[in-house]
């Protein structure tokens, strides 16, 4: 718990300090989604989900949506944690859209890895809406793209 505390204060400060210098989107979200995890751990979700969010902000503006899939991912799984069933489906489905174009280009290494956990993570959400038809769809195509790494 101690060495999560010193790293968040020192990624808040670069993030400080990059913000002040005017700093690239790309080096922004960097640190969005590196303070995000740290407080993913610590169980401090809502400051999680804004981190998450401003390195999924940052990643769209500069790049477009289409390469922010990992970022819609961490926003979903917080959303999930939180229990906001219905937001987390929406960001699953914009981190499926952006993995699945990168695979099917084949332009990124592990984006058939990444299709097929976006995949069993909306499985589990259509779970616990009570969803199992769904959820046993996304399961199984879930594992259908893990059989084809």
């Amino acid at each position: 718990r101690g060495e999560h505390q010193k790293a968040l204060a020192r990624y808040l400060g670069a993030l400080s300090l990059f913000e002040r210098a005017g700093a690239e989107p790309l080096t922004l979200a960097s640190h969005h989604r590196r303070i995000g995890e740290v407080l993913k751990r610590e169980g401090l979700l809502r400051k999680a989900l804004a981190h998450y969010q401003g390195a999924l902000d940052a990643r769209s503006q500069l790049l477009g949506p289409r390469h922010s899939g990992m970022c819609h991912f961490e926003v979903a799984s917080v959303l999930h944690q939180l229990g906001q069933l219905d937001a987390a489906l929406v960001h699953y489905s914009e981190a499926l859209t952006c993995h699945s174009a990168a695979a099917s280009n084949g332009s990124v290494d592990g984006e058939i890895v990444d299709v097929a956990q976006v995949l069993g993570s909306m499985a589990l959400v259509h779970e616990e809406k009570g969803d199992y038809r769904n959820a046993w769809e996304l399961s199984s195509r879930s594992l259908d793209r893990g059989k084809h790494r």
